[in-house]
């Protein structure tokens, strides 16, 4: 089982089983007695040098306390400027019970954007990460809901946990949580200790506390496309060659009663919808705005430039297990669609994609023979430089390779 994918953030718990009782439903819970199990994805040193190395400002890095009234003001742990974190004040406000918050640290620690990259890959949903360190016998947070699924897992120290009803079932993101809600009856309530996940579907009320020691969790944001974004979608891609979905609503509606007029325009709307709505155009529509959401983590890329002349036929190769990816056929072309970029191939290439998209892992000896032998590994050698492909075994060749334009077969 592969670290940082989501069979391992949820083992013992299959997906299968995961799915069908918890998810979207209610909480999860896995506890464990190890109580380094996550620690390859943060640590509380890690933690310190990110704070000190001012590679985060404000608003990157803020600051919570449930136990204020008011927010902290950014001017108690920032320099002069507003923006640049100064450690002594930020650590100072720690020690009298504020929280911190790192949002988005995987942008700049390689473990966590590579945990990121495959829940990206594994939901087709949008992921991201908030990190929360916060001091013994504190509550960064007041009861709240989330608008967004979260999976928590805790790093170092201990937390309770107090999960109440969810007032809304499944919020979107319009139906934000405001204060002025009740938490409503305590359901459950649980320590979650070092090495322990916990998942909350969003509209779940919660709150936390550390316990005597500091305590340090990752949360995992899922901020899925729902069913409503997708009907939307069908909608303005239908209403683009349906005259009768851009037509205006009843006029007067607002001073006359219209709703028999409206209600029979709606039915015809909506039975338009079921038979020339289009449901792909949706998914690529959200596939395209995943492609430019999530930036390329090309851990290694630089080792793998290095290697390029050393590729021969006996070269072992990888699809990066982290990447999502697609091709298209175009007319007399073979398109990938990548990190936001269409890198585009003759069409014959289409059983090599075809291949490759199978096998994952390959010798570039056993490429299809619709490309010679030098076009095979000119095409590897592509598809490296692009960061599709990772070089796991490099082979024995020192001379550089030829040109693309000039290794395959027409």
């Amino acid at each position: 089982m592969d670290q940082f994918q989501f069979e391992w953030i949820i083992d013992p718990i299959g997906e299968k089983e995961f799915y069908s009782k918890f998810y979207e439903k209610k909480i999860c819970r896995i506890e464990r007695t190890n109580a380094d199990y996550y620690k390859s994805l943060l640590s509380l040193e890690v933690v310190d040098e990110v704070l000190h190395s001012q590679k985060l400002s404000y608003p990157k890095i803020n600051m919570v306390n449930s136990g204020v009234e008011t927010p902290i003001d950014a001017e108690l742990f920032t320099s002069s400027n507003g923006e640049t974190i100064n450690s002594a004040k930020l650590l100072k406000q720690f020690a009298e019970g504020a929280s911190i918050v790192l949002s988005g640290l995987h942008d700049h620690v390689s473990s966590l954007g590579t945990f990121v990259d495959y829940m990206f890959k594994h939901f087709s949903h949008k992921f991201q990460t908030n990190v929360y360190l916060t001091p013994a016998n504190s509550q960064g947070f007041k009861t709240h809901y989330d608008t967004h699924d979260v999976f928590i897992l805790q790093i170092e120290g201990s937390k309770k946990w107090r999960i109440y009803n969810n007032p809304i079932e499944l919020p979107l993101q319009s139906q934000p949580y405001n204060d002025e809600g009740e938490p409503g009856e305590l359901q459950e309530e649980f320590i979650l200790n070092a090495g322990d996940m916990l998942y909350i579907p969003r509209g779940v009320m919660h709150d936390a506390e550390s316990n005597e020691e500091i305590s340090l969790h990752i949360t995992g944001g899922l901020l899925g496309y729902t069913w409503t974004d997708f009907l939307i979608e069908s909608i303005l891609h239908l209403a683009k060659s349906d005259v009768e979905f851009r037509k205006f609503i009843p006029i007067g509606f607002a001073v006359q009663q219209k709703d028999d007029e409206a209600n029979v325009h709606f039915k015809k709307l909506l039975s338009a919808l079921a038979e020339r709505g289009k449901p792909e155009e949706g998914l690529d529509r959200f596939f395209y705005e995943l492609m430019a959401d999530k930036g390329p983590n090309l851990l290694g890329q630089l080792n793998q430039i290095n290697l390029l002349p050393k590729i021969s036929l006996e070269s072992e190769v990888m699809v990066r297990s982290n990447l999502i990816y697609k091709v298209t056929e175009n007319d007399d072309k073979v398109i990938i669609h990548l990190f936001g970029q269409e890198i585009e191939f003759p069409a014959f290439t289409k059983p090599v994609m075809e291949f490759i998209d199978h096998h994952k892992n390959f010798k570039v000896s056993e490429i299809p023979d619709c490309m010679d032998q030098e076009g095979k590994v000119v095409f590897v050698k592509r598809l490296v430089k692009e960061g599709l492909l990772f070089i796991t075994n490099h082979g024995t060749t020192e001379k550089p390779l030829p040109e693309l334009s000039n290794s395959l077969k027409s």
